[in-house]
C-alpha cells in the first residue's frame, strides 16, 4: 500500500521552506495532499498519527529559468540547509469526514559570503512553524466508491512560528577586523510568515487497471496579510519589508501495488510548487522570491499492519525565479532592468510514517 503524500512544502513547510527546495520557500505542505489509495478513509471515531521528515539543501542560483553558473564557479553562492519535521493527528468523525492538526518543527542553516571577503558566515534558526488545522470530506461514499473518489479540504493556518528570528551578521572593517550585528535572518529560513491563512485542497484517485491507480493533489494557501513588518535589508527600497505570500502545490501520477510482495507499492509522478508573484487576496508588495519548481517525483511505500512508510524524492526538472512586484516597481521607477535571483536544490528527500489507532 502506498500513502500518497504532498511535501510540503514545500517550500519552501509545516509552513517550512521545504518543498520549494530553496529560497523560493513553501511552508506547510508536509501533510498536504495525502491520501491512501487502498484504504482512503478513516473509520468512524478513529485516529491516525502522521509524521513526515524532509531535507534539502539549495545552492543553484536562477534568474528566471537561467542558471547563474558563475555563482558556483566563484564560490559566492548562497546555500540553505533545511530539516523539516511535521507531526500531525487526524480524527475520523465519520468514514467521510475527518479533522486534522499539523504542527512542524524546523531547523535551518544559511551560508553566504561576508561582503567584500572570501569568508563565509552562517546564520541559523529553529523552532515550531505555523500550525495548520483543517477538515477533509470525501465527496463520494467510500463504502461504494473504493476504486475512485475525490476529497475536498478546508483549513486555517495559524501564525505560531517565529517570523522574526535574529542572528549575528558580520561586516569587514578597516584593518581586517570584523563587526557583528544582530539582525533578522533571511525570510527563507524563518520558521513562520506572520500571517493567518486559509488553505484549500483537493485529493483524488482512480483505478486505471488492475493494481494500477492514478492520483492527483492540489493545495493552495491564501495569505491575505500584505507584509509582516520584518525589515529585510534589501537594497531595493520597494522590498525593505518581508511579504506574506500565497503558495500552492499540484501533483499527479500513478501508483502500482505489487501483488508479489504484500504491502509494497511504487509511484511515479510530477509536482509543481509555486510562490506566485501576486496573491489572490490582499496586497502583494514587500520582499518575496516568487517562482516555481517542477519536479519528477518517484516514490516507494510499504504497509505493515497499522503502519505505513513512504519515501519520495522529488527531483527538480524546471526552476524559475519569476520577477517580483518590487522588482517591477524598481524597474518602472528607475528604467533599469531588475530581476532578483533565488537558490534552488537539485532534489528533496521526504520520509513519512503513519499509524492508525
Amino acid at each position: 500500500m502506498f500513502l500518497l503524500t504532498g511535501l510540503v512544502t514545500a517550500c519552501c513547510g509545516a509552513w517550512t521552506p521545504s518543498s520549494g527546495q530553496g529560497c523560493v520557500a513553501l511552508r506547510g505542505l508536509g501533510q498536504a495532499g495525502g491520501i491512501d489509495v487502498n484504504q482512503p478513509n478513516l473509520e468512524n471515531h478513529t485516529w491516525q498519527l502522521n509524521t513526515d521528515f524532509r531535507y534539502f539543501n539549495s545552492f543553484r542560483h536562477y534568474v528566471g529559468t537561467a542558471e547563474q553558473f558563475q555563482r558556483l564557479q566563484l564560490h559566492n553562492n548562497v546555500i540553505n540547509y533545511a530539516y523539516n519535521f511535521d507531526f500531525g493527528l487526524t480524527y475520523g468523525l465519520t468514514n467521510r469526514w475527518s479533522f486534522s492538526l499539523d504542527l512542524p518543527f524546523l531547523i535551518f542553516m544559511r551560508s553566504q559570503l561576508i561582503k567584500g571577503t572570501a569568508t563565509r558566515e552562517h546564520t541559523h534558526s529553529h523552532g515550531i512553524g505555523d500550525t495548520r488545522i483543517y477538515t477533509d470530506y470525501w465527496v463520494l461514499d467510500p463504502k461504494t466508491h473504493f476504486h475512485s473518489n475525490l476529497q475536498a479540504g478546508l483549513g486555517i493556518k495559524l501564525p505560531t512560528g517565529n517570523y522574526d528570528v535574529k542572528d549575528y551578521f558580520y561586516a569587514l572593517q578597516s584593518g581586517n577586523t570584523f563587526t557583528r550585528t544582530l539582525k533578522p535572518v533571511d525570510e527563507s529560513i524563518q520558521p513562520g510568515d506572520g500571517g493567518f491563512g486559509i488553505t484549500f485542497e483537493l485529493n483524488g484517485f482512480a483505478r486505471l487497471s488492475g493494481t494500477l491507480y492514478g492520483y492527483g493533489n492540489f493545495f493552495y494557501l491564501l495569505n491575505p496579510r500584505g507584509t509582516n513588518g520584518v525589515v529585510t535589508g534589501q537594497s531595493n527600497p520597494y522590498a525593505n519589508i518581508t511579504s506574506v505570500s500565497d503558495q500552492f502545490m499540484a501533483r499527479a501520477g500513478i501508483t502500482e501495488f505489487f501483488t508479489s510482495i504484500h504491502g509494497l507499492s511504487a509511484s511515479l509522478g510530477g509536482r509543481m510548487e509555486c510562490i506566485p508573484v501576486r496573491d489572490l487576496l490582499g496586497p502583494s508588495e514587500g520582499f518575496r522570491r516568487p517562482g516555481y519548481v517542477i519536479s519528477a517525483e518517484p516514490g516507494i511505500g510499504y504497509m505493515a499492519g497499522k503502519s505505513e512508510f513512504t519515501l519520495s524524492v522529488p527531483i527538480a526538472v524546471v526552476r524559475d525565479r519569476t520577477q517580483s512586484v518590487p522588482d517591477r516597481e524598481y524597474q518602472s521607477s528607475t528604467k533599469t532592468p531588475q530581476h532578483g535571483d533565488a537558490a534552488f536544490a537539485d532534489y528533496e528527500v521526504s520520509l513519512a510514517y503513519n499509524y492508525r489507532f
